[in-house]
């Protein structure tokens, strides 16, 4: 479908994802200003297949949401794994510098 907007701009084909015309094909223009149909609409999905679109499009997104929600937990448990490790390093050092401490006041 190559056809050109009214502001000469090339027209881009999309789906619309909305609850009402879920899958619904249109051109847009490319640089956003101008949504139209060149040839006319689709046939419009009926009432059951809007509905199926719909729930897939949510059982979809509800994943989406779940796993994006287990990448988050995950990141605060890495971090918090990574301020204790911080911890034990320092608490490392500190220990050598004592231990180095203690050695050296034993050679004065």
């Amino acid at each position: 479908m190559s056809q050109q907007c009214f502001c000469r701009n090339w027209a881009v084909e999309k789906t619309s994802w909305t609850d009402a015309n879920p899958g619904q094909r249109f051109l847009t223009c490319s640089n956003w200003q101008l949504q139209l149909s060149f040839d006319g609409p689709e046939a419009e999905f009926d009432d059951r297949s809007k509905g199926v679109i719909n729930r897939i499009k949510r059982h979809i997104g509800k994943k989406y949401d779940d796993h994006i929600m287990e990448l988050v937990n995950a990141r605060k448990e890495y971090n918090e794994q990574v301020k204790q490790l911080k911890n034990k390093v320092w608490m490392w050092k500190c220990f050598a510098v004592l231990l180095l401490l203690y050695v050296f006041s034993w050679l004065v």
